[in-house]
């Protein structure tokens, strides 16, 4: 059978089950009275451990969603709710069940579908995906739904068609590659168990490490926030920026916020980051300076851009020297890399002052605008650096 049969039939299996019957808890796949609902799947909230965002891949009609929500709250742990079905019949169900996150319900495929974000918990049963994808679904989950420090929580419920891996659940996450952070499991009244949970914490060397705040002689570097936006719409938007960056015309707040979030995630897919040059007296945001780095060759390569009313100034080249230091010290690359357009002498000049070294032209290096375009190569090592004052 192929996938998508295999899907099909999942959907119309579950759906036949689910809605069925009118009972709230037989539409989330359970049979059984309250109390042996909260006995079964209590354990799933028990694994959340601080505040932040849950993802229910296979909601159902929200029952468990609702559940935990309320479950964590006689904690004092705070949940932002979300779900994702296969089914649309079945959040649709969701969404006139829970009108107030309707917003946050969705269908689709948990092994193609994108997320509007990245969430901090991420609750799945294995059995949603093909046995030969269960090691694909988890890996996808891991780098591309959960947040830096997220935790992915497996769930097994008795009553499941298919054989445990002997050794239980947490066995089965072996076999696929991966070690289980914690597992535990609920019985019901006669010691049966009724569910497994095994969870898998992030790795925190996927992400990719970076400063929350840098001292950068006049100037400090910080992570960028959504209230920024006007000020990087407004920089973004002069001419000098827009003829060396590939950047949307006209650049508009929406991109700005857009900017923001993707650096938030890419730092914590390990890809790279961004930080704010700010004022340090106003807070008032005078260019961006970011890094992204190939661990597999040990390069880490560096760009910025400031604001019209902010050049000149030394900002550019302190926040490059600090920024680098930090980076040499922290990240371990055995260069840096920099690359300006062969006119942008500007930027060549901040580089030079930054102690980076003039290597050549590299020619039809990258594309810009829909061509292929020479750049300036530019490398710092750790011994370039001796000769520099201390930066900050």
């Amino acid at each position: 059978m192929d996938e998508s049969k295999w899907f099909g039939v999942i959907r119309e299996t579950i759906e036949d089950a689910y809605l069925s019957s009118l009972d709230v808890r037989a539409q989330s796949g359970f049979f059984g009275d309250e109390d042996r609902w909260e006995r079964a799947r209590r354990v799933v909230a028990e694994v959340i451990d601080r505040d932040g965002s849950f993802l229910d891949v296979g909601c159902a009609n929200g029952l468990l969603m609702e559940s935990v929500v309320r479950w964590t709250q006689e904690r004092d742990v705070t949940n932002e709710p979300f779900g994702l079905d296969l089914s649309p019949r079945l959040v649709g169900v969701a969404k006139a069940r829970l009108p107030q996150w309707s917003e946050r319900l969705f269908s689709g495929n948990i092994l193609d579908w994108q997320p509007p974000r990245r969430f901090d918990y991420v609750r799945i049963e294995l059995e949603y995906v093909p046995s030969h994808r269960r090691a694909e679904v988890i890996d996808r989950l891991l780098r591309d739904v959960l947040t830096s420090d997220g935790r992915l929580i497996v769930c097994r419920y008795s009553g499941s068609d298919e054989q445990p891996a002997a050794g239980g659940l947490a066995a089965g996450l072996h076999e696929l590659g991966y070690e289980p952070t914690g597992h535990a499991h609920a019985n019901d009244l006669d010691g049966s168990t009724l569910t497994h949970v095994a969870w898998i914490d992030r790795p925190v060397e996927w992400s990719l490490d970076h400063p929350y705040e840098l001292t950068a002689g006049a100037v400090t570097l910080r992570r960028w926030l959504a209230s920024d936006a006007p000020e990087i719409a407004a920089a973004c938007s002069d001419k000098e920026t827009q003829r060396w960056l590939p950047l949307p015309s006209p650049y508009t707040e929406r991109h700005a916020l857009e900017y923001v979030a993707t650096m938030q995630e890419s730092a914590a897919t390990g890809r790279e980051f961004a930080l704010a040059i700010v004022d340090p007296g106003s807070d008032r945001p005078l260019g961006s300076i970011g890094c992204r780095m190939a661990r597999e060759r040990g390069v880490a390569d560096v760009g910025y851009w400031i604001a019209p009313n902010a050049r000149g100034q030394g900002v550019a080249t302190a926040a490059l020297r600090a920024l680098s230091d930090w980076v040499f010290a922290n990240l371990h690359p055995a260069r840096i890399e920099l690359v300006t357009d062969p006119d942008n002498v500007a930027s060549q000049r901040v580089a030079e002052k930054a102690g980076f070294v003039r290597e050549g032209i590299l020619r039809a290096y990258h594309e810009h605008r829909g061509r292929r375009v020479d750049v300036v190569m530019l490398s710092l090592l750790p011994t370039d650096q001796a000769g520099l004052a201390p930066s900050g």
